[in-house]
């Protein structure tokens, strides 16, 4: 049956060009891989500042974009298909994507001070605590 249905339809290449479009269709085309991009992250920790940690391959600088509020970091970024040669290609599998992640903090940060680096495809935050929410150290004295 499988014999008959690809001497009909023009031979294995034809059907596997079928399957690997119908795939590209439901994965990226707008599909499930293409809109689920979730960038990982590490995050440590001070008295003083915490520094957030994430790879960001095949990003460059330029396509990504930072915002800072009081206590949380969204970051979000873009590869566009623009940026891979498509001429002679016997084989796609890399696709436009972006993404967007928001990380809430359990203080405040000095966003006057937060420092962004990015180098060989990994993003580093810097994020100060504002002097709000940094510990303060209360002294007991001995009552009368």
């Amino acid at each position: 049956m499988l014999l008959s249905l690809l001497e009909r339809s023009g031979g294995f290449g034809k059907v596997w060009k079928e399957l690997d479009k119908a795939h590209k269709d439901m994965f990226f085309s707008g599909g499930i891989l293409k809109s689920t991009f979730h960038p990982s992250v590490n995050i440590s920790q001070t008295e003083n500042e915490a520094v957030l940690t994430s790879v960001l391959t095949g990003f460059e600088p330029e396509n990504i974009d930072i915002q800072v509020s009081e206590n949380s970091v969204e970051i979000s970024g873009k590869i566009s298909e623009s940026e891979f040669k498509k001429e002679n290609l016997i084989r796609e599998e890399i696709f436009q994507t972006s993404f967007k992640r928001r990380i809430e903090f359990g203080f405040q940060i000095d966003k006057d001070k937060v420092e962004a680096n990015f180098k060989n495809g990994i993003l580093s935050l810097k994020l100060p605590k504002s002097e709000i929410s940094k510990p303060k150290k209360i002294n007991v004295e001995l009552a009368n």
